[in-house]
């Protein structure tokens, strides 16, 4: 899986960003930056908001909410900035 964001200030809640995964590339917001308690620390995450139904959750995992969207709309990738 990738994303790609074209600002050059790294990314920020409201972004706009492509994702690419299962051969396929789809546009998502960005929801939430930062360290989240279901990985290590030192990994920052992005939180995702899809166009449709084919992500993971509805931005809460594992009892903590991150951000809010509809079922199965919310992702959770790695930062690469």
């Amino acid at each position: 899986m990738n994303f790609t964001n074209h600002s050059q200030a790294g990314l920020k809640v409201g972004d706009k960003v492509k994702v690419s995964r299962r051969g396929t590339t789809e546009t998502a917001t960005v929801a939430y930056v930062g360290n989240v308690e279901f990985a290590p620390p030192s990994k920052s995450l992005v939180g995702l908001i899809l166009t449709g139904p084919t992500g993971k959750n509805d931005g809460m995992v594992q009892g903590v909410r991150y951000f809010d969207c509809e079922k199965d709309y919310g992702l959770f990738v790695r930062s690469s900035t």
